[in-house]
């Protein structure tokens, strides 16, 4: 396996575990009092878990990591529309951050995914 498929793997996983701890820290706050923004933590870390389970399997075969990097824009994005969205509706401060860190851990994944590809391009 090479350096950057390593870095990809890593990525992913770290992604994947925050993913679902993000899951876990929005159900419990919207069993606590219900609010929009705890779904949006629930859903950021939902995709975030997505993206770092995609990325993981795919870092064993680098030939296939370029269809990772698509949606990880997109959940990228996603994650900072929910993060301006909490913002808006002052939400407190840690589902703001919550939905920053999982944009912030996709963004990791699309970098390492987007070094292998230009890795193979070059060969």
């Amino acid at each position: 396996m090479t350096p950057e498929a390593k870095y990809l793997k890593i990525a992913s996983i770290a992604t994947l575990f925050v993913g679902l701890a993000a899951i876990v820290f929005g159900i419990v706050l919207s069993t606590a009092d219900f609010d929009i923004t705890d779904a949006l933590v629930a859903g950021s870390g939902a995709l975030n878990s997505y993206i770092g389970a995609s990325g993981a399997r795919k870092a064993n075969v680098p030939s296939t990591v370029k269809g990772v990097v698509p949606p990880a824009i997109v959940i990228v994005v996603l994650c900072i529309i929910a993060g301006f969205a909490s913002y808006r509706m002052g939400a407190p401060l840690y589902t703001i951050a919550a939905c920053a860190v999982c944009g912030t851990l996709a963004a990791v994944v699309c970098f390492a995914a987007r070094r292998i590809v230009k890795a193979l391009e070059r060969v």
